[in-house]
């Protein structure tokens, strides 16, 4: 029962082969019951926030919950919900993480900056340097903010019904770090919701 104990080297042998064929295995199993585990958080919250959800009709309280878990999930400095408004363009609508009342006045246009991109393009995107990446159109006062917040590496998925996108949600990390397909498949999963 013991999965965190390597199995040594026994020489070149049948016993030695046995011993590599054992480690292997302990090694696999490892891995597998910790993907699991992931995989257990994973559904947790999502089930958590789907309860409170339902429970509750304040929709401040529920886009809050919302990027709290992601900011939370993805082990990000900042997430943030933004939705259309009337005029076409973006806004704020909920946010999690440091510096989040500046942050979240910001005006954002759709095609402009990450979560302008996210919405027009209308898929899941990702980038290890937001501020080094130039498949992105800039938006000077956003790439600010960004800047003075530290914040590199971004992800971020559309908010959609049916084929109609309505906002972005994105997380955001210090660190200059693609994010992984697991990563981008659970706040697909979260924005779904």
């Amino acid at each position: 029962g013991d999965l965190s104990t390597p199995i040594p080297p026994m020489g070149e042998d049948e016993v030695g082969t046995l011993a590599e064929n054992l480690e292997f295995m302990r090694s696999s199993l490892k891995d597998s019951h910790e993907e699991v585990e992931r995989r257990r958080m994973e559904t947790e919250s999502l089930y958590d926030i789907n309860l409170e959800i339902s429970s509750l009709l304040d929709t401040d309280k529920i886009l809050g919950s919302v990027v709290y878990e992601a900011r939370t999930l993805l082990a990000a400095d900042i997430a943030m919900l933004t939705l259309r408004n009337e005029q076409g363009g973006l806004y704020v609508r909920a946010i999690s993480g440091t510096q989040a009342q500046a942050t979240s006045v910001i005006p954002l246009t759709p095609g402009r900056g990450f979560a302008g991109a996210v919405f027009e393009r209308g898929y899941p995107l990702s980038t290890g340097d937001y501020l080094s990446d130039p498949t992105f159109v800039r938006d000077t006062v956003v790439d600010a903010a960004l800047s003075r917040e530290g914040l590199r590496s971004h992800l971020g998925v559309p908010l959609k019904v049916g084929n109609q996108v309505l906002g972005a949600l994105v997380v955001a990390r210090r660190e200059v770090k693609s994010f992984s397909k697991q990563e981008v498949s659970l706040l697909a999963r979260l924005g779904n919701q």
